[in-house]
């Protein structure tokens, strides 16, 4: 698995809004009850996530995206419960490429955070990274990007998404914005 810890572009495919499926529900698992979330995606993709809430924030995103916020608080030293994707592709397609970038929500502007990507590829193997980010109040497309390319034989099946505050930061959930999607 390749990260990419720089721009959006660079990791090649394609950019997905979130939009909420109604009243669907996927079973609890041992940690989270989880609703489902779901981006507009042809070729028979189905994708679940965590709980979470699609909305709006002066953060460094554009103007009118439409965002996930993570719905945990975090303790103290350790991570915030994340955003969770699971793919569900149709055989013969698998997923090659998953990133998002990152904000953090908190009433301290130049809040620094670290923002962490883990992706279970089908075979269950699990791969992890990180970035480093600021969360600036201004809506300039300068949040923090982070993503994972897959190698020729893996697809990603899951991929999860957490922020650790830095400097004892008081972080009241964490923002991604657009699914970025490579699909082959």
């Amino acid at each position: 698995m390749k990260f990419i810890k720089t721009q959006r572009n660079d990791l090649p495919g394609q950019d997905f809004e979130w939009q909420v499926i109604p009243g669907k529900l996927i079973p609890a698992d041992k940690e989270n009850v989880f609703d489902e979330v779901a981006v507009t995606i042809a070729g028979g993709i189905e994708l679940r996530g965590s709980r979470c809430s699609i909305e709006r924030a002066l953060v460094n995103f554009t103007a009118d995206e439409k965002l996930i916020k993570s719905n945990w608080m975090p303790t103290s030293g350790a991570f915030i419960q994340g955003i969770r994707l699971e793919f569900h592709t149709v055989p013969g397609q698998r997923i090659l490429g998953v990133g998002v970038q990152y904000a953090v929500d908190s009433n301290v502007n130049g809040c620094e955070f670290v923002a962490l990507l883990r992706i279970s590829d089908v075979d269950g193997k699990r791969y992890d990274d990180q970035n480093s980010g600021q969360t600036i109040n201004a809506m300039d497309n300068n949040a923090v990007f982070l993503g994972a390319l897959a190698e020729s034989e893996q697809s990603i099946e899951i991929a999860r998404f957490d922020v650790l505050p830095k400097n004892n930061s008081n972080i009241e959930g964490f923002y991604i914005n657009s699914l970025r999607l490579l699909v082959g």
